[in-house]
């Protein structure tokens, strides 16, 4: 799990190839973000809380705009899943 700089979401992964944004305050799912094949492992904020970052099983890792939960870009380059 990861939380933005404000303190405001957090950003969690899950099994189903998903990572959710949720509202702290009111415990509220706000925002998913979908385009990973498997697992999404790990998730992280950039400082200024305008970026998330997810990795997966699929072995590519995904740079997302928070602010319109749109995908920005796929990195990839693994053979195999993706390490911390």
């Amino acid at each position: 799990m990861a939380v933005t700089p404000d303190g405001r979401h957090a950003l969690t992964g899950g099994a189903d190839g998903t990572a959710r944004v949720w509202d702290l305050a009111t415990g509220q799912h706000t925002t998913t973000l979908t385009g990973h094949t498997g697992w999404v492992w790990a998730v992280a904020v950039t400082p200024d809380g305008r970026h998330a970052l997810t990795r997966g099983a699929d072995g590519t890792a995904r740079v997302w705009d928070l602010a319109t939960g749109q995908h920005t870009t796929t990195l990839t380059g693994h053979t195999g899943p993706v390490c911390a």
